[in-house]
C-alpha cells in the first residue's frame, strides 16, 4: 500500500469527495498516484453527492471502484500557481523590506498577474460544479489534466456519447462577436 497518514503543509482537496483539507490537518498521501484523501474517505465513508449519501463502504477496495481517484480536482494546477507566485512576492517583500515588509504588504496588493490565477481556479471550479450538475451520470468528468511533454494542462475533460469534449474555462467579459483582423487581402475572423 502506498498510502500513509500524515499533516499537510499546504491546503489540498481530498481526491474521492473534494473536500477542501487546510494546511495543518491530517490526512491520507498516496505516493503513487500523488493525491491526498481525508479521514472519512480513508476509512471508507464517501462524502461525494454523485454517489449518495453518507454511507459506509465495506472496504477501501470498493470505495476506489466506486469512486476513482484519477478524475482530479477542478482548479487545482491554478490555485497551486498563484500560491508560488503570491509566496514568492511576499519573499521579496520581506528581504527588500526587512522589518517594514509587514506595512508593505498590508498596505498593497497582489499585482492582476498573480490574483488572475486566484481567479481562474475559482472559475474552473464553478465550471465543474455546473457540468457536474447539469451532465451527471450522462458523461465521465476529468479536470485539471496535465499534457505530456509540457507545462500546459487541460482544465476539464468530458466524455460523452456524443464525443470528447476538450472544455478550457476562461472569464472574458464584454460582447462576443466575430472580427476580421486579417487585414485587406487576407481575412482572418476571430471570435
Amino acid at each position: 500500500m502506498t498510502e500513509r497518514r500524515l499533516a499537510l503543509r499546504r491546503s489540498d482537496f481530498c481526491a474521492n469527495c473534494g473536500v477542501e483539507l487546510h494546511a495543518g490537518t491530517s490526512g491520507w498521501w498516496d505516493s503513487e498516484l500523488r493525491t491526498v484523501r481525508c479521514e472519512s474517505c480513508h476509512n471508507g465513508v464517501l462524502r461525494n453527492a454523485n454517489f449518495g449519501s453518507d454511507r459506509a463502504a465495506s472496504s477501501a477496495k470498493e470505495a476506489r471502484a466506486i469512486a476513482p481517484k484519477r478524475s482530479g480536482i477542478a482548479g487545482r494546477s491554478a490555485n497551486e500557481e498563484y500560491e508560488r507566485r503570491h509566496l514568492a512576492r511576499e519573499a521579496r517583500i520581506d528581504a527588500k523590506f526587512g522589518k517594514f515588509a509587514g506595512v508593505i504588504k498590508f498596505l498593497t496588493n497582489d499585482p492582476q498577474s498573480i490574483t488572475a490565477w486566484k481567479k481562474g481556479s475559482v472559475g474552473e471550479r464553478k465550471l465543474a460544479a455546473s457540468l457536474e450538475e447539469n451532465l451527471g451520470t450522462r458523461a465521465i468528468l476529468l479536470h485539471d489534466r496535465r499534457v505530456p511533454g509540457t507545462r500546459g494542462n487541460i482544465d476539464h475533460l468530458v466524455i460523452a456519447g456524443s464525443g470528447v469534449w476538450v472544455v478550457d474555462a476562461k472569464n472574458y467579459s464584454g460582447l462576443v462577436q466575430l472580427r476580421d483582423v486579417g487585414g485587406f487581402f487576407k481575412i482572418d475572423n476571430r471570435l
